[in-house]
Formats: C-alpha cells, structure tokens, sequence
C-alpha cells in the first residue's frame, strides 16, 4: 500500500514537471516564431549591404591606389634630377 502511494506521488510530480517543461517549451517556440521575420529580413539586408560594398570597394581602392593624371612629365623631372638612383 505505501509502495502503491508513492508511486502515485511519483507519477504525479513526473507529470506536473513535464507539464511545466511543455508549457515552457511553447513559450520558447511562440517567441522563436514572433522574431523569425525579423531575422530574415536582418540577413537579406546584411546580404544587400554585403552586395554593395562588394562591388563598391573595388572601385574606390582602384580610385585611390592609380593616377588620374599624366605621370609623364613628373617622371621626366624625377629622372633630371634624381637619375637611375636607388633608395639602398
């Protein structure tokens, strides 16, 4: 008889905390779902500026990094006064 009680209390308390753990496992899932839009559309605008500075970039180091205008006559003026010199 105390065995079959306390199996009784057992099985009550088993239920009780897996009640719990489901209801709390709902709560999470209702919560992942209300953000889920949210998520997508951080990714498809992290994927859209992705984009854009990728074809960007390129253009504005190619910008920076060569000359825009004639070297000819700098490099004329370099070779009158410095030669074939080399920086050792």
């Amino acid at each position: 008889m105390v065995q079959f009680n306390l199996d009784n209390v057992m099985d009550e308390q088993l239920e009780a905390e897996i009640e719990k753990t489901n209801n709390s496992l709902a709560i999470a899932e209702l919560e992942y779902k209300k953000g889920k839009m949210k998520k997508w559309l951080t990714c498809a605008l992290g994927i859209f500026i992705g984009f854009i500075l990728g074809i960007e970039i390129p253009k504005i180091t190619n910008f920076l990094f060569n000359a825009k205008y004639d070297r000819s006559s700098l490099d004329k003026l370099m070779m009158e006064y410095l030669g074939k010199s080399t920086i050792n």
